[in-house]
């Protein structure tokens, strides 16, 4: 049970993500492109999920899939800015 309520906010989120109007998406990208860096909100979870590890570096299923759409939308999985404020 635990388990399903991140499955349940990731297709919350790809819905919404379907959802939204090109024009939007299209202004919310070339925003990311001029920033250069690609900015996800992540909390530490749990292992798996996102954590911070011994080295002070976040891993975990959110983060690399935080860092695979900076690879896709900018070529570099390290353009990202990760936490929370």
């Amino acid at each position: 049970m635990l388990f399903r309520l991140p499955i349940a906010v990731l297709a919350g989120g790809l819905a919404g993500a379907l959802a939204i109007s090109p024009a939007v998406a299209g202004s919310t990208l070339d925003a990311v492109k001029q920033r250069g860096f690609l900015q996800c909100g992540v909390t530490e979870i749990g292992v798996g999920l996102s954590h911070v590890n011994e080295a002070g570096d976040w891993t975990g299923f959110f983060t690399d899939y935080c860092r695979a759409v900076a690879a896709a939308t900018l070529g570099n999985t390290e353009a990202v800015d990760l936490g929370f404020e």
